[in-house]
């Protein structure tokens, strides 16, 4: 084999592995946006693929067999695994439910997250432990660590948690009607009903 020859190898090889690597991570990407609700993003994403795809089988099937170009491809569909993962959480697409779970009086963290402009719903609600205030907010994905690090100024005993949210049918605050009942509402424990 001539150096030109090695070369040729070296440079397929890096080919299949960025090949690989690109397709998985386009791939993840692609889910993650079909997940979220971004249903532009996925087309687009897809469109690109496809044609990845149709350049690497071109090339596969236009030259000889080589075990080792199926190896950089696995190597490289390996990494793209990687590489997606880490792109998503950089990304932060879309938005999450942020749940607090906090005991005691919970209006000095009420107040701080509103004046951060988080818009808040609280329920009262009855934990193990006894009466607790459940406080909601959909914010942005990117937003996460923000808003604990502000909930943890206040109550740094809360519990926190985020879930997905696929789609937001609006962004500006509902203002709930007055449903009109014989009486007030009232928070029942579970244990004395």
């Amino acid at each position: 084999m001539t150096s030109q020859d090695h070369l040729y190898l070296l440079s397929s090889l890096l080919v299949f592995f960025g090949a690989g690597a690109l397709y998985v991570t386009l791939d993840t990407l692609r889910i993650v946006s079909v997940s979220r609700g971004s249903r532009h993003l996925a087309a687009m994403v897809s469109a690109v693929m496809i044609v990845l795809f149709f350049v690497a089988a071109e090339h596969i099937f236009k030259g000889s067999f080589n075990i080792l170009y199926v190896i950089a491809y696995g190597l490289g569909y390996a990494a793209g695994t990687y590489l997606g993962l880490l792109l998503e959480g950089r990304l932060a697409l879309g938005h999450v439910t942020a749940r607090v779970l906090t005991s005691g009086d919970a209006r000095p963290l009420l107040e701080h997250l509103r004046s951060r402009s988080y818009e808040i719903t609280t329920i009262p609600a009855v934990g193990p432990q006894g009466r607790v205030r459940v406080l909601y907010s959909v914010i942005k994905r990117r937003g996460m660590q923000e808003f604990e690090a502000a909930v943890r100024q206040h109550a740094p005993s809360a519990f926190v948690s985020f879930e997905d949210v696929r789609a937001v049918s609006r962004w500006q605050s509902v203002v709930p009607q007055a449903i009109p009942t014989s009486q007030p509402a009232q928070v029942v424990d579970p244990r004395e009903a």
